[in-house]
């Protein structure tokens, strides 16, 4: 990819979402991952405040996590597989899909992409936070935000009342985008969207 190019997309659809360790919400990706890292309090079964199951975790191969969603369970299904990874003090969860699937719009030669959310992982307690890619976007356009070349996608709905939905693709290698994630990790550029959980 081009090094600090910025590229606003548009294209009119309805907004569709992405399921990411289960749940949904515009994406916040990587070119290249951060180094994986392990750490195996995540490792067991997770439930929501109405306290259903919600999903399992388990360790995959290598360093790899597998987390399997009630229907996984259920059904046998193998699951999502994700990574560890840090940057400062902050845990995020990592993992491969393909960046054609975004709204932006790498080179050809470019074909996996790493999303990337934060955990707030502490004793029997587990959430899953959110970027806020809009807002991304927003500070980005306004100039707010020089730490890192951004690549954006974004869709707009039709009507008087529409909102946007924006994928965002931070590039650069590892040692450009830690500091990045380590500086905002406190909450500067993550929306309301927070899933709690409980260990059960």
């Amino acid at each position: 990819m081009q090094p600090r190019s910025r590229k606003v997309l548009l294209a009119v659809a309805t907004v569709g979402v992405l399921c990411l360790c289960g749940c949904a919400g515009d994406q916040f990706v990587l070119e290249h991952p951060l180094p994986f890292v392990v750490d195996d309090r995540i490792v067991g079964s997770w439930a929501e405040q109405d306290g259903k199951l919600s999903e399992v975790i388990r360790r995959g191969d290598g360093q790899s996590y597998v987390a399997l969603s009630s229907d996984d369970v259920v059904k046998n299904g193998k699951g999502s597989v994700f990574y560890l990874a840090r940057a400062g003090d902050a845990l995020f969860a990592e993992g491969e899909q393909s960046c054609d699937q975004f709204y932006f719009h790498p080179p050809a030669t470019d074909k996996t992409c790493w999303f990337i959310v934060k955990l707030n992982l502490s004793g029997d307690s587990l959430a899953y936070q959110f970027f806020d890619t809009r807002l991304i976007v927003r500070a980005s356009l306004a100039g707010q935000i020089k730490d890192v070349s951004l690549m954006y996608g974004v869709s707009a709905e039709k009507g008087t009342n529409s909102n946007f939905s924006a994928d965002v693709l931070i590039e650069g290698m590892p040692s450009e985008v830690a500091p990045f994630l380590a500086k905002y990790a406190a909450g500067a550029v993550y929306g309301a969207t927070v899933v709690q959980m409980h260990r059960i």
